[in-house]
């Protein structure tokens, strides 16, 4: 029974492992489509930089334009940059535990394997002292019938005498 529960633990640890391991997958696919999303807003940022640019030959005012174009470009670049940050953040928090869970749950699946060899060891242990218990209790038998038959023929010899 403590080799089955032990075995039951050992299929629970490798779940959380594989579970674990599929998460950082999961991680690694949110990393590929943060990517995707940059150049795409890398994409739309061009093309708001393209209407502008297109905007200020019409303006007037070129002086204007410009600056315009340099604080939305300012303010676009440091968007991006904070969104890259925090996104980078989020990832490294989330791949470290990840990671944490990862080892805990193989910390835990070898504390189950070195359970499950200590109980098995001990089961042979066990099955090897009754065996050698039953060996013992077979001769102590054999030796009773031994003394019994020798106590009988001495009964015997001492009534013949």
């Amino acid at each position: 029974r403590t080799e089955a529960a032990l075995a039951a633990a050992l299929a629970r640890a490798e779940a959380a492992e594989m579970t674990a391991a599929e998460a950082s997958a999961r991680a690694e696919s949110a990393e590929a489509a943060h990517r995707a999303a940059s150049r795409e807003a890398a994409l739309a940022s061009e093309s708001a930089r393209r209407a502008v640019s297109e905007a200020s030959a019409e303006l007037a005012d070129m002086r204007g334009v410009e600056e315009k174009m340099r604080r939305f470009q300012e303010e676009s670049e440091r968007r991006a940059a904070v969104f890259d940050s925090a996104v980078l953040e989020a990832t490294r928090t989330f791949r470290g535990s990840l990671e944490r869970e990862r080892d805990d749950a193989l910390g835990e699946r070898d504390a189950l394997k070195r359970a499950l060899a200590e109980a098995t060891a001990s089961s042979r242990a066990a099955a090897d002292r009754a065996e050698r218990a039953e060996s013992l209790a077979r001769a102590s038998d054999v030796s009773r019938r031994e003394a019994e038959e020798a106590a009988e023929r001495a009964a015997e010899s001492a009534a013949k005498a």
